[in-house]
């Protein structure tokens, strides 16, 4: 490995990486605040000493009073409740008391309680959640003259349902309609609450055939086939074979050719069946779709643009699927159906077969604004490099590297260049920083985080980054969040303040201690590490994904429990243990170290961790080195790719903000064409 080590310049007063940990290294530079000696400064630094010092006391104290209170409102001490929420008026969680008790038993709770605190809190994060329920709860109750007048626009789909049954009870029918029409034109099944919705459209006669085909269309468009039969049911019985076709043709691609043209009605609505139908065939055997499609599309008169739209699927799942026909089919796409990610994937298709001329064209007809993304600097330059055209290879590159990015730190490898660690921030600035601490929604934010609240801590956080702070007060901000301990705020208001470096409201050590238990039990280093919960999870430790992943390191519960039977020895993780992050970070490393075991690099075993470990099994055979960087630049799947892309651009950053060396990142890829001309020491530069 070749290390380096980083050393900070300071232009004009100068800017600090914003940790609170002060480190020297061998050159004896240290990493520190940098506070101005301003004597005003100074003296505010003491008076909020002295301030903070006088209150923490009676904060704390309201705070373990409030915890106790959600106690008990837990479980179901009324009594003991009321008697604790009395003591706690003043408090700035006292809302949240109230909405917990609320949310607590809606259905027996008096109209009048809410409409209180929908009026008497409008500025609240909860309260648009409250707002969303209770007009659900008035939906449901049919209380549709209230509903009318809570309504505020809300988007909820429950809500909207409603509130086009509460238009069409109190004689606004065309309002209700038009309503009951948005929401039937979608590709996608809607609650059960809009079914009275629906039956308005019908017993009004506003259901009619082409509202039932225009949706049967857009669900075959998004692949949703389950309500086919139920729409075909609602079409006159003249009518139905038609619309039976289309889903036997989206089924079947094949049954097209049996069909004579006619049987899939008009030509607009049969061309849109058709695109339905290839476009989810070429996700299934694009070789096979290709030759169908040609076929079908003469076959039905098909329209150029038509035709540009499903070539263009056809073309890009070929090269999704490392197909040999793929290069030639997306370089005959015309103009029309060749947008971003069809550019995008001509280059990555000639990557992937090293074919650096085929690279170099692709980038060059490229839009200026998408030439010049990082990915695209970078891969031209290593294309001129690999044809021999060395002078304008290393100007290309030399323009890469100056960009703080993964792609940058490839480009500064390739020319033997420092890293460009950001740009400058300003210094602390105190006052700021104590006036910020002071808004109401900043208290807020702090305590619930404090009092282990954090979706409704991120709400508030997220309102007051967003709702009116400038540049210097989000970056104030941070540093308010950094101080408190709770990193995924600092990274928010930072990045929000258009902050892009290595510092520490960036890149925080969250949960450092754990991380280095973790490391030292699974043999993963700590930056790796650190690298991945700040891409998993942001620093949220109760955080879970869509598809069930929680957790710091984002683990499925199906993963964790396998690996606490082999940790533990215990039939099964409790899913709550997936919170906690010295768990968390002990089981996901654990997995990782594993995946490693079996892969041989902690690149392939960081695919493995996100897309799993059988796929990445086949992403390894034939193609570029796995691991390299030009393996990674053609995955098929975007999200693994910028995944890993991530997750190396982090490491470096982490292993500098650790240690002051930082790997060169061609070498943790085991792309060693350009290490021998890179430095040993990377220069940390302004």
């Amino acid at each position: 490995m070749c290390a380096g080590r980083a050393a900070a310049r300071r232009p004009g007063g100068g800017w600090s990486m914003d940790t609170a940990v002060s480190h020297p290294t061998d050159s004896g530079m240290e990493y520190r605040w940098w506070y101005g000696r301003r004597s005003l400064a100074a003296l505010l630094i003491l008076l909020m000493g002295v301030f903070n010092n006088a209150n923490a006391g009676a904060e704390t104290a309201q705070l373990a009073l409030y915890g106790q209170a959600r106690a008990r409102l837990a479980a179901g001490d009324l009594a003991g409740f009321q008697q604790l929420e009395t003591k706690l008026r003043s408090f700035p969680l006292y809302p949240y008391l109230q909405y917990a008790a609320i949310q607590r038993d809606f259905t027996t709770v008096p109209d009048q309680t809410v409409e209180q605190f929908l009026s008497r809190y409008p500025q609240l994060p909860i309260t648009p959640l409250l707002r969303t329920a209770w007009l659900r709860q008035l939906g449901r109750r049919q209380d549709w003259s209230t509903l009318l007048a809570d309504y505020r626009g809300e988007q909820d789909v429950v809500v909207r349902c409603f509130l086009a049954q509460a238009q069409a009870a109190t004689g606004h029918k065309d309002e209700a309609l038009a309503q009951a029409k948005s929401l039937w034109r979608v590709g996608y099944a809607q609650p059960a609450s809009c079914d009275a919705t629906f039956e308005l459209l019908a017993n009004n006669g506003a259901l009619t055939p082409d509202l039932v085909r225009q949706r049967l269309l857009l669900m075959l468009g998004a692949g949703h086939v389950r309500l086919a039969d139920y729409l075909i049911a609602q079409l006159p019985g003249p009518e139905q074979p038609v619309a039976s076709a289309w889903v036997t043709v989206y089924r079947d691609p094949g049954r097209s050719l049996t069909f004579p043209p006619a049987a899939l009605g008009e030509p607009a609505q049969a061309q849109q069946a058709l695109e339905a139908a290839f476009t989810h065939a070429a996700t299934q055997d694009p070789a096979a779709a290709h030759v169908l499609w040609g076929k079908v599309a003469a076959r039905y008169g098909v329209d150029a643009e038509v035709r540009a739209r499903v070539d263009g699927s056809i073309a890009l799942y070929a090269a999704y699927d490392e197909l040999p026909q793929a290069e030639r089919w997306l370089a005959r796409l015309p103009p029309a159906s060749t947008n971003d990610i069809v550019r995008a994937w001509r280059v990555r298709n000639a990557l992937r077969a090293g074919d650096w001329r085929t690279v170099v064209k692709a980038i060059a007809v490229m839009p200026q604004a998408q030439r010049d993304q990082d990915a695209w600097c970078y891969w031209d330059a290593r294309a001129l490099d690999a044809l021999g055209n060395g002078k304008q290879a290393r100007a290309r590159f030399r323009q890469c590297a100056r960009r703080f990015s993964y792609y940058g730190f490839l480009a500064a490898d390739a020319i033997g260049a420092p890293y460009y660690w950001g740009d400058a921030i300003p210094s602390p600035d105190p006052a700021r920083q104590a006036k910020v601490r002071n808004e109401p929604g900043a208290v807020r934010a702090l305590l619930l985080h404090r009092a282990d609240q954090p979706a409704d801590a991120q709400r508030e956080w997220r309102a007051l980054v967003r709702g009116g702070l400038d540049d210097r007060a989000q970056l104030a901000a941070a540093r308010v969040a950094a101080a408190a301990h709770w990193p995924w705020a600092a990274m928010y208001a930072a990045a929000s303040a258009g902050v892009r470096n290595a510092s520490g409201l960036i890149f925080p050590l969250g949960y450092l201690q754990e991380v280095r238990t973790s490391s030292a039990r699974s043999g993963i280093p700590a930056p790796w590490l650190l690298a991945m919960i700040r891409r998993e999870s942001a620093f949220k430790p109760g955080v879970c994904s869509h598809a069930g992943a929680c957790g710091l390191m984002q683990l499925i519960p199906g993963t964790a429990q396998s690996l606490y039977r082999r940790i533990e020895g215990q039939d099964a993780a409790p899913l709550e243990t997936l919170s906690e992050p010295g768990q968390n970070i002990a089981l996901g490393s654990r997995y990782l170290g594993e995946l490693k075991d079996r892969f041989g690099s902690l690149v392939i075993a960081g695919a493995a961790y996100n897309a799993g470990p059988a796929r990445v099994a086949t992403w390894v055979v034939g193609g570029p080195a796995p691991g390299s960087a030009r393996w990674i630049e053609t995955l098929p799947y975007g999200e693994t790719r910028e995944y890993l892309q991530a997750v190396l651009f982090n490491k470096v950053v982490y292993e500098l903000r650790l240690t002051g060396d930082t790997s060169r990142i061609t070498t943790i890829l085991h792309e060693n064409v350009y290490a021998s001309s890179a430095p040993s020491r990377p220069v940390l530069r302004d």
